[in-house]
């Protein structure tokens, strides 16, 4: 599959996009709980919470990450790290997304 790069200031790698046309936040999820170094992978529910255009947290080497769908209808969901200002190693799950 296609991914798209987001790269910080200085060029490296910070976050990636995927087509959510071809990713459903289940699929993601599932790819997610299957690829070593992830952990903790929680969808987030729109029921009984407060609005977010987060749809997953998880856990990847140690680094909170998150799938997030900006504006809630947007036609990728972006993922990256939690806290923007991290920095974190994504090369390897952005792998798994492209394959």
């Amino acid at each position: 599959m296609k991914t798209y790069p987001v790269n910080d200031k200085s060029g490296k790698l910070h976050a990636f996009e995927v087509r959510n046309t071809l990713f459903t936040t289940r699929r993601v999820a599932a790819l997610l709980r299957k690829t070593p170094g992830v952990a903790n992978v929680k969808v987030v529910s729109r029921l009984f919470s407060t609005p977010s255009d987060v749809r997953i947290r998880f856990v990847w080497r140690g680094h909170k990450l998150i799938v997030w769908e900006p504006w809630g209808d947007n036609s990728r969901y972006w993922i990256g790290p939690d806290d923007d200002s991290e920095e974190v190693e994504i090369d390897d799950l952005k792998r798994v997304f492209s394959t």
